[in-house]
C-alpha cells in the first residue's frame, strides 16, 4: 500500500493530527536556524504558553500525539529529537497533557561530546525514549 494510501486510510482526526504535528516540525526546524537562541530559549521553558492558545483536556490520546510526532518527522528536513520534543511538549500541553523537554548529555562517550532531547508526560517518557546513559540537563532559565 503507497503512503498515500494509508494516510488517506487513517481516520480524518489524525490525518489532521499528522499534518500539524508536520507542520509545525518545519516551523521549528526552519526557525531553530533562523531565529536567535534567546527566542527558543523562552519556548523550551516550562512555563511557556504551548503553541495553540486554546486548551482542551484531553481529546486525543497521548499516545496518538508521540506516533503523529514521530510519523511526522521521517518527512520533515531537519526535524531531529530537539524539534520533535519542542512540537511534542507544545501538542500534548495544548490537549491539556503535564508535558515537558528533558535535554541530556551522553555520559558514555569520552571522545565527542553527543546530547539528546526527549519528553515526559504524566511521569513517564513519551518521546525520545533514549534517555538511559544521558545525564539530565539542568532547566534553562529564563530571565
Amino acid at each position: 500500500m503507497s503512503r498515500l494510501r494509508k494516510f488517506l486510510a487513517l481516520p480524518s482526526s489524525e490525518r489532521t493530527l499528522l499534518l500539524k504535528a508536520a507542520g509545525r516540525e518545519a516551523w521549528i526546524s526552519a526557525g531553530l536556524r533562523l531565529l536567535p537562541f534567546s527566542y527558543w530559549r523562552l519556548r523550551m521553558n516550562d512555563s511557556a504558553p504551548a503553541f495553540a492558545a486554546e486548551k482542551t483536556t484531553h481529546p486525543v490520546p497521548a499516545d496518538r500525539i508521540a506516533w503523529a510526532v514521530t510519523a511526522a518527522a521521517r518527512y520533515v528536513p531537519g526535524a531531529t529529537c530537539l524539534v520533535q520534543a519542542m512540537v511534542a511538549r507544545d501538542l500534548l500541553r495544548s490537549a491539556g497533557y503535564p508535558a515537558r523537554i528533558c535535554l541530556g548529555v551522553d555520559t558514555r562517550s569520552e571522545d565527542r561530546f553527543q546530547a539528546h532531547a526527549w519528553v515526559e508526560c504524566e511521569g513517564r517518557v513519551l518521546l525520545g525514549g533514549t534517555e538511559a546513559g544521558y545525564a539530565p540537563l539542568p532547566v534553562i532559565g529564563v530571565r
